[in-house]
């Protein structure tokens, strides 16, 4: 977006690549999550939802092996060829799997993008707990999947209380806005908490920034718009809700 000095992010590739090619997407997450990696790199047990809120990750999640076009690469996205083979693989799911590396998530809004991220890896957790314990493991059925879909709400209580949760965990709570840059929902009397939750189209609350959304989902250590201050955390994401033009832009 500017003309900067400084080395760019290589995950803009798969940002770029995902917006290109969904555009109903307007929030992404690459996330490295150790408790998916196992899923990436055997085929004896898919990546399936077990518990309720795994239930937003659909039936089943894709692994996408670079190595299958690509040949022997690092196992890093490094340009759009790579980053549209990806989006190929992501098309008609919420997350893609990434063979011996992570996983990329889509979503329409933030608040979903980040729910995938904190619940994938739960769900990944579960999972490999009760494959230890032997036996035949009870997956989600479609039926349950949608069930437990359709009652989510973004403007619904229970999503303000888990996005107001780990914004507070992320050391962001305070940023949380509604209808204005500093109102905190709890702020509001009863009568303004229903107008809120009914407003037709818009989601009660916000972040500032993507910045912000970024610390919810890998910690308060990891900062978007510092380039030098790494992440001490063994999951690592990058979330971008930048212009779709601009996001293409930047990854060529």
């Amino acid at each position: 977006m500017h003309d900067e000095q400084c080395s760019l992010y290589l995950e803009r590739f798969i940002h770029a690549a995902i917006f290109a090619a969904q555009p109903d997407v307007m929030a992404v997450v690459h996330a490295h999550a150790e408790d998916t990696l196992p899923f990436g790199v055997t085929h004896g047990t898919k990546l399936r939802p077990v518990i309720h809120l795994g239930s937003f990750t659909g039936a089943e999640v894709p692994v996408w092996d670079i190595a299958g076009k690509f040949g022997d690469t690092s196992l890093l996205v490094t340009n759009m060829d790579q980053a549209n083979d990806l989006a190929q693989c992501l098309a008609g799911n919420s997350v893609a799997l990434m063979r011996g590396h992570g996983f990329a998530a889509a979503a329409r809004t933030l608040i979903e993008v980040v729910r995938l991220a904190v619940y994938l890896p739960r769900n990944a957790r579960a999972l490999m707990r009760a494959t230890q314990l032997g036996g035949e493991i009870k997956y989600l059925s479609q039926g349950e999947i949608e069930a437990h879909n359709r009652g989510y709400s973004p403007h619904s209580a229970a999503t303000w209380r888990a996005w107001e949760y780990w914004a507070n965990r992320a050391g962001c709570g305070h940023l949380l806005t509604l209808f204005g840059p500093f109102a905190s929902l709890r702020q509001l009397s009863g009568a303004d908490r229903s107008a809120a939750g009914s407003f037709p189209g818009r989601a009660p609350w916000a972040l500032r920034s993507a910045a912000d959304a970024l610390r919810i989902a890998t910690g308060p250590t990891v900062s978007a718009g510092d380039k030098s201050q790494p992440s001490t955390l063994t999951t690592a994401a990058s979330i971008c809700a930048s212009h779709r033009g601009a996001a293409v832009a930047n990854a060529r």
